[in-house]
């Protein structure tokens, strides 16, 4: 007996479990700045590349890192460089946007200290820039300046006590207070980390979506046309999120004993975090129904082309038989 297909719900339904009616006004935003030129990336590898920088930079055993001489760093395979080849030409093309990703944070923390601009008109000008690239190129490129910024915050803490230049960096970002109050800010790194982590799992899960073979899966079959309705949703609060965690990072920056987490900043990276889960969560449900689609159109391919070839042999067997008693004749 063939296994029950996934029932399939109705789509505005589905948008309605991490969208309200503020939200749809955002994404209609978001959608409107939408203008792809076409150009696709290969963005796996990337990806691969992001994870290993947020593997690496998690702050494991924080107070150590700060606090002892050498502390030892939790262990991860060494990257391969073969891994890392054809990167130069794809980043030589992306580089750029990925600074200016980070430059639209930077001044959201500007403004943000003097009382202006809210993390949703930071991501708005984010998804200006990315105008020209597809969903799935825009979410990455969005996590890329978050490495970028979150990794070196990392290497100059775990280095600090161990080189002399790291110290020197670390002096001149005024971190060094920061590091010493490490105890107390482990629970901001930690809800940071969470957020990062969830931002990622939606991340791949686009990216997962856009290399979906074709020829099984087109874009109007109901399993995808379900799953594309709510991509630009999910693509807008992973980057909402690359903006909340890039801002948390940058303020620590160059503030020191002046930085106070406030009870809103805290619960904004807690309700981010479960947004985020939920929308992976979803995202996840509608890629079962798509792999559940491939297997059965799959299983269907095999059993025609078993059934082919059984009509073929069983012309050619009757063409031969047919031949010979026309010789007997």
């Amino acid at each position: 007996m063939a296994a029950a297909s996934p029932r399939l719900s109705n789509p505005k339904n589905e948008r309605l479990m991490f969208c309200s009616s503020d939200d749809n006004a955002k994404i209609h935003q978001i959608q409107s700045t939408h203008d792809p030129d076409g150009h696709e990336f290969s963005l796996k590898p990337l990806l691969h590349l992001l994870e290993d920088i947020f593997n690496r930079a998690a702050p494991t055993g924080l107070a150590s890192i700060f606090h002892q001489q050498g502390a030892q760093q939790a262990k991860f395979p060494a990257l391969d460089d073969k891994a890392l080849q054809g990167f130069d030409d794809m980043l030589h093309v992306l580089s750029y946007t990925i600074k200016k990703i980070s430059c639209e944070v930077f001044q959201h923390v500007s403004c943000k200290s003097s009382g202006g601009r809210d993390p949703h008109a930071t991501t708005l000008a984010i998804f200006k820039l990315l105008s020209s690239y597809s969903w799935d190129t825009k979410v990455v490129l969005a996590l890329s300046a978050l490495a970028v910024n979150y990794g070196e915050f990392w290497l100059v803490a775990q280095l600090y006590h161990t080189n002399p230049l790291a110290k020197a960096v670390a002096v001149l970002k005024q971190l060094p207070e920061v590091f010493e109050r490490a105890d107390a800010l482990k629970p901001k790194f930690e809800e940071i980390n969470n957020l990062i982590k969830a931002t990622l799992d939606v991340a791949k899960c686009i990216v997962e979506f856009k290399e979906l073979p074709s020829q099984f899966v087109t874009s109007d079959a109901p399993e995808m046309s379900n799953a594309a309705t709510n991509i630009p949703t999910a693509v807008y609060w992973a980057i909402r999120s690359v903006v909340a965690c890039a801002t948390q990072i940058t303020d620590l920056t160059g503030l020191s004993h002046e930085y106070i987490t406030s009870i809103t900043e805290a619960w904004e990276l807690s309700s981010l975090a479960l947004k985020v889960r939920s929308i992976h969560e979803h995202l996840m449900t509608q890629l079962s129904f798509c792999y559940h689609h491939i297997g059965e159109y799959r299983t269907r391919s095999e059993t025609s082309g078993r059934r082919r070839q059984k009509y073929f042999a069983f012309m050619e067997v009757t063409t031969q038989t047919g031949s010979q008693n026309s010789i007997l004749k």
